[in-house]
């Protein structure tokens, strides 16, 4: 199953924070250890059989195409949807709707990682039926990411926006496993955010949390990059 499963990866960002320490590319494309953070994400997937990937492109998005090509350097069939505008993360999902082949399939965030084993994931999602499946790291460290509320079986019972206190909690990861029914809930051709407009107007819907305890990192502003230099290694 898993490896016939559709990758969107979103890599359209314009990564307005990091401008200080990376100057006109993707966010995607800054550079740990010396590869781009976007291959770190291509080469999490590949071992678990994942070969068929959609990138969701925008801001110099040559850059992204140039370097990766169609994929088979790494042993993949890689496309890409290109973005005109910026469409938020949801309105590039959908803009990608005919590429993906697969049901389910996942969606991985262009400028995190979140340590995961994607086969429990989706075995997690086919068990649950679900509509939505988000992978939820634990962290410890203040946050001002939405923390996800679930219950004992997992279904998530609501997102409470953190205001950069210092209570531990479980965080979207942003790694998704969707059905193809999430295509309902998100409007075409106009900007939307999977995290912020799509996602909590689902809640009592069949969304579930995958809860994961490994390493999470997000690449958003210049103090993260640095520390993705000392923590992310290409085995990860």
């Amino acid at each position: 199953m898993i490896s016939d499963l559709t990758c969107v990866i979103l890599a359209g960002g314009l990564g307005k924070r990091l401008r200080s320490v990376i100057k006109d590319i993707p966010k995607p494309m800054a550079l740990v250890k010396g590869r781009p953070f976007l291959e770190y994400l291509l080469l999490q997937v590949k071992p678990f059989g994942i070969k068929d990937v959609v990138l969701c492109v925008g801001y110099k998005s040559e850059i992204i195409e140039q370097h990766f090509g169609d994929g088979k350097a790494l042993g993949m069939s890689i496309r890409y949807s290109r973005e005109k505008e910026l469409l938020g993360t949801a309105g590039a999902l959908a803009k990608a709707k005919d590429m993906i082949i697969s049901e389910p399939f996942m969606v991985l965030n262009g400028d995190s990682f979140c340590e995961v084993d994607f086969s429990k994931l989706i075995g997690s999602h086919l068990e649950h039926v679900a509509l939505a499946t988000i992978v939820s790291p634990w962290v410890s460290e203040p946050s001002q990411s939405a923390s996800i509320i679930f219950d004992k079986g997992l279904e998530i019972k609501s997102f409470s926006e953190k205001q950069g206190n210092n209570e531990p909690g479980y965080i979207n990861g942003g790694i998704y496993v969707l059905s193809k029914k999430i295509f309902d809930y998100i409007p075409s051709g106009k900007p939307c955010s999977i995290e912020y407009e799509v996602l909590p107007m689902l809640t009592g819907k069949k969304i579930y949390a995958f809860p994961a305890s490994g390493l999470f990192i997000d690449i958003g502003n210049p103090s993260d990059l640095e520390r993705a230099q000392k923590v992310l290694n290409i085995n990860s």
